[in-house]
């Protein structure tokens, strides 16, 4: 097996899959890591790497986890800014009817002002038209008796 294969199977056992034992059967007992950047400081041996390894794989899963976390209360913040941009629209759609349903009270209170004022007028004027009425009977009756009273009177002497 070539160099690039075991690399690509250690990275498929090791990291892909957590698969440490697999991992371990790949390297040389007596490994030199030549890579400082990758693995700071010296690795005593393929042990030493899979513990690196190991550690690193586990604060992946760490990070995987923190990530997992974060996503799920940025769902559950999301979720809650979404709950509360309906119910502030339900309120402000609330308003809006309780705005109308006002508005409309106020207009039929003003209609039933305007026709108890009309309904008011119209019954004084009935009344003053009765009253007339009446006074003019009233004096209709009161010419004709005093005519009577003056024939009587005439024709008495």
């Amino acid at each position: 097996m070539d160099a690039a294969s075991v690399t690509q199977r250690f990275y498929e056992a090791a990291w892909n899959t957590g698969d440490l034992q697999a991992a371990r059967r790949l390297l040389a007992p007596d490994l030199v890591d030549h890579d400082p950047v990758a693995f700071p400081g010296r690795l005593d041996g393929a042990d030493g790497l899979i513990s690196e390894v190991d550690k690193r794989y586990d604060h992946e899963l760490e990070r995987l986890a923190e990530l997992e976390t974060r996503k799920r209360e940025a769902a559950e913040e999301r979720e809650r800014r979404e709950m509360a941009a309906i119910e502030e629209r339900r309120n402000a759609y609330a308003n809006l009817i309780a705005d109308q349903q006002r508005r409309e009270i106020e207009a039929g209170e003003r209609v039933a002002k305007a026709i108890s004022e009309a309904t008011s007028r119209a019954f004084s004027e009935m009344t003053k038209s009765l009253t007339l009425d009446r006074l003019v009977t009233t004096m209709e009756a009161l010419n004709a008796n005093m005519e009577k009273l003056t024939r009587q009177r005439f024709a008495m002497g």
